[in-house]
């Protein structure tokens, strides 16, 4: 048959089962009494049969044109030994297809080759990698017994949540591996801190935040998750309940983030591309908030060294309370009157009147003295770092919340549920590719993964 007419072929069985279908759609809505929501399962199931057929034929149009001679191999330069067509159920993300392909035999290897199935992306557990960047990304958001069901729930195909697990893993491994090759090149190259020549600041300000948090590793327990993240800001109209009147209040958007299970220095590697990538460097104005954490100022230092340094608002006002409830135990009232006259200070950035009153408590507490000396030196060494009227006056954000809720979605809500308990390989994996997950880049990480 040649192959326009097998192409009419496929065409007339198209045709026949499209027209069964719009006669069945039809037969259906003036027989019975039905609602849009049974309407819409029925015309489904009726859409999925149609587009699998669809697929079929156009498999089968493939099948035709690779019919021949083997094709050679390249170190032998012998012809494999055409085998005929085998068959194999493959999945699609319209539900599972039959398809026949050419088998071809190496002889002298005594290995067999399907090559249509390397020419249409079919991986090995017979998934189109469609179904696999599906199947990954609802395990990435979820577990995988969850990624499992939602499939078999939408696609109406059952998938083993081992193969989930083996495919999500590594695409994992994959991305991260790249991810860290990116970074490595991107750290070895000069890091500008002026500007080009000709070279203009964007209009937009961006900053930069970290942040740690636990995660069960088996055979080490709880270690730490170093997290960083990327994100612009500005000032933005916003109405006041108390004063009933509109004000400015700095929010931040376009949040990117990186993680690493590890030490300081591989995430700063990690945020600087990241940073880099985002044009952080020819931003107008440059923040970097954190908790105080001395890693957290000695990376920055090192990566982000023209960011201005910030301690986030909240952490600072934890403090002043660990003080009060130090030096007032019990007497809450005493210890909630302290803290909002301190609160009062500190928000006009008069951090020295702060580190006076935690050093009077000091000696007047010889039992906390210690513990309160060392709440004082929170204070007194992230001063710089605590001018807060200067820095709401100049429009830059005084609270880390952005990290803080990237901690909670990277590793939280995906890695600490129930009984969940992580090899320092999975969690690695995972950490990769829910960043780029809550990065909103998806697509973009993918063909990282696709291009090894």
């Amino acid at each position: 048959m040649t192959n326009a007419n097998y192409k009419d072929k496929l065409r007339q069985e198209f045709m026949s089962i499209a027209q069964k279908v719009f006669e069945q759609v039809l037969a259906a809505g003036e027989a019975e009494r039905l609602t849009l929501s049974q309407m819409e399962e029925r015309v489904g199931v009726l859409k999925f049969e149609l587009t699998r057929k669809l697929l079929e034929s156009w498999v089968e149009m493939k099948v035709q044109k690779q019919r021949g001679p083997g094709p050679v191999d390249e170190e032998s330069g012998e012809e494999l030994e055409y085998k005929g067509l085998k068959e194999r159920v493959i999945v699609t993300s319209q539900g599972e297809i039959k398809v026949r392909r050419p088998y071809y035999y190496h002889r002298a290897k005594g290995v067999g080759f399907f090559p249509l199935d390397e020419q249409l992306g079919i991986q090995r557990e017979g998934w189109s990698e469609r179904v696999e960047q599906q199947v990954v990304k609802l395990a990435v958001r979820g577990s995988y017994g969850e990624a499992v069901a939602t499939y078999e729930e939408l696609v109406g195909v059952a998938l083993a949540k081992t193969t989930v697990w083996e495919r999500t893993q590594e695409r994992g491994e994959q991305l991260r591996e790249r991810r860290q090759e990116m970074a490595e090149q991107a750290w070895s190259l000069p890091q500008p801190q002026e500007l080009i020549p000709g070279q203009s600041l964007a209009a937009v300000k961006k900053g930069v935040a970290m942040d740690g948090v636990l995660v069960y590793i088996i055979g080490e327990e709880w270690k730490e998750v170093k997290v960083g993240c990327v994100f612009e800001y500005a000032a933005q109209p916003s109405y006041c309940r108390q004063t009933k009147e509109m004000t400015e209040v700095v929010k931040t958007t376009a949040q990117s983030y990186v993680a690493y299970l590890g030490e300081p220095e591989s995430l700063g590697k990690l945020l600087s591309a990241e940073a880099e990538r985002r044009g952080y460097d020819q931003a107008q104005a440059r923040a970097s908030l954190g908790d105080g954490a001395k890693w957290i100022w000695n990376l920055n230092s090192l990566c982000f060294p023209t960011s201005q340094e910030i301690v986030d608002w909240y952490h600072a006002v934890d403090h002043l309370w660990a003080a009060a409830r130090l030096g007032y135990g019990k007497e809450a009232k005493q210890a909630e009157r302290w803290v909002k006259n301190r609160k009062d200070k500190l928000w006009l950035g008069q951090v020295d009147q702060v580190i006076a009153a935690i050093e009077s408590l000091a000696q007047a507490n010889p039992a906390h003295q210690t513990e309160l000396r060392t709440e004082a030196g929170y204070f007194r060494n992230n001063s710089r770092r605590m001018r807060y009227q200067e820095f709401r006056e100049e429009g830059y954000p005084l609270g880390s919340g952005m990290v803080e809720s990237g901690c909670k979605q990277l590793v939280t809500m995906r890695m600490k549920g129930p009984g969940m308990r992580w090899s320092r390989k999975g969690a690695e994996n995972m950490l990769a590719l829910r960043t780029e997950y809550l990065s909103d880049r998806w697509d973009d990480a993918w063909q990282l993964t696709l291009a090894l």
